[in-house]
């Protein structure tokens, strides 16, 4: 029992954390590439979070559940708008191929 209480502990603190972290701008939404499930964006300046990667030229990914954000994002772009502050999850991994990060939320920023 002890060893199972032991190991329930260390999972619990050793585990990658997902938590989001953010970057503020002004950062723009450089292009998005919306497929039937997610839609993809490049920011420019790139966010620090990717370490210097991309995944297939974009940063981060956002659901399509997701309306508003959608919805914002496509504002932005169109708008050419500049956001204030940026919010992803997936960090502490490079964007590559393989990984890309979640994009959480916007805000913009006054013009």
């Amino acid at each position: 029992m002890k060893k199972l209480i032991i190991g329930c502990f260390l999972f619990l603190f050793c585990s990658v954390s997902n938590a989001q972290v953010y970057q503020s701008g002004p950062i723009k939404v450089q292009s998005l590439r919306v497929t039937n499930n997610v839609t993809y964006v490049r920011f420019s300046p790139a966010l620090n979070a990717c370490e210097g990667g991309y995944h297939y030229r974009m940063h981060a990914k956002v659901n399509n559940d997701n309306t508003a954000l959608i919805s914002s994002l496509l504002t932005a772009y169109t708008a050419q708008k500049t956001l204030g502050y940026v919010f992803v999850s997936g960090e502490g991994k490079a964007c590559s191929p393989s990984h890309i990060l979640t994009l959480d939320m916007i805000e913009f920023s006054q013009q």
